[in-house]
């Protein structure tokens, strides 16, 4: 089987033994991600006009012991691309690698105006004799419209699954605007709700390392794709109303460690915790919240570029100084932790329904629900 990757990284052996390193529970998680990328590396290799995106693609550009798992992919077929061209592709890896066994998927809705073509990849498990599954299924995704954003190619990229040889991705700014807009809930975002945890995750992560020339690719990300989503749903949706929408539901998300917070959105986060997330990155309900706040701060920072209040540079900078204040509350320590976190609170203006369960709250997470771009000096000023 002329496999891309080395055919170590399919073995029972490795799998678990990787599984165990990277403290993933469930070995499954390890042998999915292996095949999202040996399909995704095929498909490339068989068309370079094929690109990953999604969350396989996110996971490449971060560190192994941050990566998380990934059940299928999402691929973006660049250039004139047809139906046919995706069927002649497939046929030419099917052939390369005779244990994969693709069929076509249709959708119990289908939207005729969205220009995707799905498959389900079926493979052998290495671990059939110790899970009880001979098999595995992969969705495969592949967009026939190309928005035209900035791409890269990634090489001898150390994974937790595998070290993945080649593969061409969009930029980390490409990826963290194409996620946020999944949040647009009331326009242009995803309709599964049970997939939010895993957007989030990525977005947080991915924002960890910024630049202005990662935000601008994550701002024109948003200003190409929130038009080309908006036509796949009959919708005229602008990129300011589509940044509107996405802080709604980081504002849901920012309630999970309270009294109000959604049981439904509690159970979606520790799903997904439970299967995609090593054990050493799952965070409680209050460093969810935390994220949701510092994914509503960054949002905020790209509404003010959209509009020509704040450039590039700047936003770059408050990011940053945000992000230093709230590692410092860290060091923080007896009575100063009491005087800092009433500090905090009375910096927040627009008070939430549970402001007074804010009171016993963990100072990042405090920090996160008080940050904004008028305060960052003040907030410095209380550890003095």
């Amino acid at each position: 089987m002329p496999l891309i990757h080395d055919s170590h990284f399919f073995t029972s052996d490795s799998i678990l033994e990787r599984s165990k390193k990277y403290d993933f529970p469930n070995p499954v998680t390890v042998e999915m991600f292996i095949w999202d990328c040996e399909i995704a590396a095929q498909l490339q290799n068989a068309d370079a006009r094929m690109i990953l995106k999604g969350g396989a693609a996110a996971q490449l550009l971060l560190p192994p012991e941050k990566q998380r798992g990934s059940v299928d992919i999402d691929m973006l077929a660049t250039g004139a691309f047809s139906e046919g061209d995706v069927s002649d592709l497939i046929l030419k890896v099917t052939r390369t690698v005779p244990s994969l066994k693709f069929s076509p998927y249709e959708p119990m809705e289908p939207n005729p105006r969205l220009p995707l073509v799905t498959y389900i990849a079926d493979m052998p498990s290495a671990l059939q004799g110790l899970m009880r599954r001979k098999n595995l299924e992969i969705k495969a995704d592949i967009l026939l419209a190309d928005p035209g954003l900035p791409t890269t190619e990634i090489s001898n990229v150390e994974t937790f699954a595998l070290e993945v040889l080649r593969m061409k991705i969009p930029t980390r700014g490409s990826c963290i605007g194409d996620k946020l807009l999944t949040l647009a809930k009331d326009s242009i975002g995803m309709t599964l709700e049970e997939d939010y945890p895993k957007q989030m995750y990525d977005i947080d992560l991915l924002s960890e390392e910024m630049s202005t020339s990662v935000f601008a690719d994550i701002v024109d990300a948003i200003r190409k794709l929130t038009p080309l989503e908006a036509s796949y749903r009959g919708l005229d949706t602008k990129p300011a109303e589509a940044i509107r929408d996405v802080l709604k539901v980081t504002a849901r998300y920012a309630t999970l460690d309270t009294s109000i917070a959604s049981p439904d959105d509690k159970k979606r986060v520790e799903a997904f915790q439970q299967f995609f997330v090593s054990q050493s990155q799952r965070l409680p309900l209050f460093g969810w919240a935390s994220r949701a706040l510092r994914i509503r701060f960054m949002t905020r920072l790209v509404g003010m570029t959209l509009d020509g209040r704040m450039g590039a540079k700047q936003v770059v900078g408050n990011l940053a100084k945000a992000r230093d204040l709230a590692e410092s509350l860290n060091s923080i320590q007896g009575m100063k932790i009491d005087e800092v976190r009433t500090g905090l609170l009375r910096m927040i203006t627009e008070k939430p329904a549970y402001f007074r369960q804010l009171k016993g709250k963990h100072l990042s997470r405090v920090f996160w629900e008080a940050a904004t771009t008028d305060n960052l000096d003040k907030v410095e000023s209380l550890f003095a």
